[in-house]
């Protein structure tokens, strides 16, 4: 059940959650300041939260974002991570959704506790709390999309903005959420934990911006730019921005350094970047490691994922399944197909179907330079095609 409240003129939603076995919160919630910085952190988080933050009506621009702060999963920094970058993005005409997950249960002074705790500990926490902080990350994002007619938000675009382990969270959303209420749109992460989660992406992925400053410890460029190579081969959107200075944990604090110029890159890049991903069809193949090699012997299960954008669905034909034999041109020679008819007329979901390769040449006696070629494709309801990232070279025994 959802429950609404108004604290001084934003709504607070409490999402739905179920809490592990053997998890107590033994004190109430608190709110604290770090020395080093003076900046608010929220911790001993029993109960999920979304606090809404509404533009004003003129500046709207349809979209919405949800917020997720950092803190490691033992408390949330909810000022520099948090309520600054909600009225920020509010200003600009975002709907946005500041996320309070649940965190690791604390003494009553939580601050002292998560300064002083040792990395077993804080490694421990975020190990136990990782899949309710997932789980309510994905309510935030249901809920959005959910009530985004009362929101006046285009349900197609619905993004976050995740900071340290909030940006993990994420990229655990992206892993699990295929379609559905808890899909995102967009992504924007900063100084991500590749280490907690790592990112999965697929064709219908999210377009997604990664930064991080070179100089930050803890943080891995090279699996940051490997995230981003491995988005743009899934056929998925993405970018990657490293600034030279700034280190990390620093969310909207001006620290007169190169990565103090995020907010403007990330303006710069958004309005240049969504005019190519909205309102756009995908369909992503799945299990493809399994796929490379293949038997004529043994028929080949095939099934993918799929999402018609706005109000088409998928056409009459339905989800089409290929194995292509091609030349060294690209030039068709012959084409092993099968029909997923029965998702024909909806708009997302899986698709399964059993391919026969029977009469196929093996690999190994193919003409030279021909090669076989795999994918899968939908026409939707207002006849524009759309194909999955192919795979290539399958070998044929």
């Amino acid at each position: 059940m959802v429950v609404i409240v108004d604290i001084h003129g934003q709504s607070v939603v409490e999402l739905p959650y179920t809490n592990e076995v053997g998890i107590v919160w033994e004190h109430s919630e608190g709110q604290g300041s770090l020395p080093s910085s003076g900046t608010s952190i929220v911790y001993n988080v029993s109960v999920p939260t979304l606090t809404i933050y509404e533009p004003s009506g003129s500046v709207k621009n349809g979209e919405a974002v949800i917020v997720v702060p950092g803190g490691g999963l033992y408390a949330l920094n909810s000022s520099h991570e948090g309520s600054d970058v909600a009225e920020w993005l509010a200003l600009q005409g975002y709907v946005v959704g500041l996320l309070k997950h649940r965190t690791q249960p604390t003494a009553a002074d939580g601050v002292d506790e998560w300064l002083n705790a040792d990395s077993v500990t804080l490694d421990a926490a975020r190990a136990q709390f990782l899949p309710l902080a997932k789980a309510d990350a994905m309510a935030a994002v249901a809920y959005m999309r959910q009530n985004s007619t009362s929101y006046q938000v285009n349900k197609e675009r619905i993004g976050a903005f995740g900071f340290g382990t909030g940006a993990s969270l994420m990229f655990g959303v992206v892993n699990d959420a295929f379609f559905g209420d808890s899909r995102l749109n967009f992504l924007i992460t900063l100084y991500p934990d590749m280490e907690l989660v790592r990112p999965v992406p697929h064709g219908g992925s999210p377009t997604v911006l990664l930064m991080a400053s070179s100089d930050a410890p803890d943080i891995s460029i090279p699996s940051i730019t490997r995230a981003f190579s491995n988005w743009s081969q899934a056929g998925a959107r993405a970018s990657v921005h490293i600034f030279s200075r700034g280190g990390k944990d620093y969310g909207l604090i001006k620290q007169n350094v190169p990565s103090d110029q995020w907010p403007q890159r990330f303006s710069e890049w958004w309005e240049l970047e969504k005019g190519f991903i909205f309102d756009k069809n995908f369909v992503s193949l799945l299990n493809t490691e399994d796929l490379k090699v293949l038997s004529r012997d043994t028929e080949v299960n095939m099934s993918c994922f799929y999402h018609a954008r706005g109000n088409r669905t998928v056409g009459p034909g339905g989800i089409k399944f290929w194995v292509r034999e091609l030349d060294a041109s690209w030039n068709v020679i012959k084409d092993y197909t099968v029909q997923a008819t029965e998702v024909a007329g909806t708009q997302e979901g899986f698709a399964n179907a059993t391919l026969s390769l029977v009469g196929a040449t093996p690999t190994s006696q193919l003409s030279t330079g021909r090669f076989y070629f795999m994918f899968a494709s939908f026409v939707d309801s207002e006849g524009i095609f759309v194909a999955s990232p192919g795979i290539y070279p399958i070998t044929i025994e």
